[in-house]
């Protein structure tokens, strides 16, 4: 069966030297913007499949928002080439580059396209992140909140009773006085596929391809044919590696755990 993404144009030497990527090419599968999908992505910039011809021109700016069916990314980025894709009459592709990119951003989209999700940010991160001033800051606040808990213990149980609870310093609604709680929603890429946990890489490999011709876009004439494909897309992505497997093993067992 031939993909979107199939029968994608070599780059010659003279195509590597005039727009040369600075940065590790990975070849995405299920991301994708309005413009098309993802072919292949680094840190630096993409190159896109259009279906239809562009209606911009080399040179434009552009304001994408890429994502996986579940994430999007905004990615502000600059037209650097358009190319008709041999032997189609409708695909074009669009090589760009980023622009004013966050490294946040960057680290984000990559592990996207790398894994097929991004990876929730550990707290630690956040606070390796703040200036001085704002650790600093931060610490006073600390130091008061510890001195008034001190003080409030000496005097009552009210702090005590809420420790025992597990809700100190918890957020609450004003209105109905109940602790705020926030969590991550996971997809569960065992469901999508139809298959158990403990199933081997060749089951999720030929259950893919079972969903891959009943679903894909050319076949599957639904609103949201595009849609159940790259969710199907997404779950093998990383289900078929070994190491994203392991990691999504771990944040969807966390997350059940927490949902329990």
């Amino acid at each position: 069966m031939a993909w979107p993404w199939s029968n994608q144009p070599k780059r010659t030497p003279e195509d590597v030297a005039a727009n040369p990527r600075l940065s590790p090419r990975l070849h995405p599968i299920g991301l994708s913007c309005k413009l098309g999908d993802v072919i292949d992505l680094s840190a630096t910039g993409a190159r896109l499949r259009c279906h239809t011809q562009p209606a911009f021109k080399q040179g434009d700016g552009l304001r994408l928002m890429i994502g996986n069916g579940t994430t999007l990314i905004e990615a502000p980025a600059r037209v650097v080439w358009i190319r008709k894709v041999p032997k189609s009459k409708t695909f074009y592709d669009v090589g760009i580059t980023f622009r004013d990119l966050s490294a946040a951003a960057t680290e984000d989209l990559v592990e996207m396209a790398r894994f097929g999700f991004v990876r929730p940010k550990p707290a630690a991160a956040d606070a390796a992140a703040k200036t001085p001033a704002q650790a600093n800051s931060s610490a006073q606040s600390n130091q008061s909140k510890s001195s008034s808990s001190q003080k409030s213990s000496s005097g009552g149980t009210t702090d005590a009773s809420a420790k025992a609870s597990g809700q100190s310093g918890a957020k609450t609604d004003p209105k109905s006085g109940r602790p705020i709680s926030a969590s991550i929603e996971i997809e569960d890429y065992y469901l999508v596929l139809g298959i158990t946990t403990a199933a081997s890489a060749d089951e999720v490999h030929a259950r893919f391809r079972a969903l891959a011709r009943t679903l894909h876009p050319d076949r599957n004439k639904s609103a949201d044919a595009n849609e159940q494909f790259s969710r199907v897309n997404n779950a093998y992505r990383t289900l078929r590696d070994p190491a994203a497997r392991a990691q999504y093993d771990l944040m969807l067992s966390k997350a059940r755990g927490r949902a329990a």
